[in-house]
């Protein structure tokens, strides 16, 4: 897979566990119906939205950084509070909390992708999406989990 489909990727299942978040939604073991009407809406022509279509290759990818998260957002919402200073993760708003669940996910499931360029693509999100400061934030906290994950 090459950069631009990993990229691509990541947007996806950014986007996806945003929405999700976003509706209240409990996942309960229906991941493919939950990407079936995601994608619905995700890949209707739209002016203003810009996002990437996924091909086959990034599917599969998508699928297992979806799943993983959904399946441990408990023990990744735990692992991040532990690196959160003073705020709490349920304050935080729901864009800061999808992609920190994300590069979580992908941190602890995706061995072959280095952790800067986690922390790049994930503050790319932000900086897209949220604000600046957002990014810059999202910068410390996953440092934070990368240096407790390498105790």
């Amino acid at each position: 897979m090459n950069i631009r489909q990993k990229k691509a990727t990541r947007e996806y299942s950014f986007l996806f566990i945003y929405h999700f978040l976003n509706s209240g939604e409990i996942f309960k073991d229906n991941l493919d119906e939950l990407i079936l009407r995601f994608n619905t809406s995700y890949n209707e022509d739209d002016e203003e939205k810009k996002t990437p279509k996924l091909s086959k290759v990034n599917t599969e990818l998508s699928k297992l950084l979806i799943s993983s998260c959904l399946v441990n957002k408990s023990e990744y919402t735990n692992l991040i509070q532990d690196c959160l200073n003073k705020k709490q993760f349920n304050k935080l708003n729901l864009i800061e909390q999808s992609l920190l669940l994300l590069a979580t996910t992908e941190l602890l499931t995706v061995e072959d992708t280095p952790s800067t360029v986690i922390i790049s693509e994930y503050m790319k999100h932000a900086e897209k999406y949220a604000t600046e400061n957002s990014s810059k934030f999202l910068n410390g906290v996953i440092d934070a989990i990368i240096r407790k994950q390498s105790k």
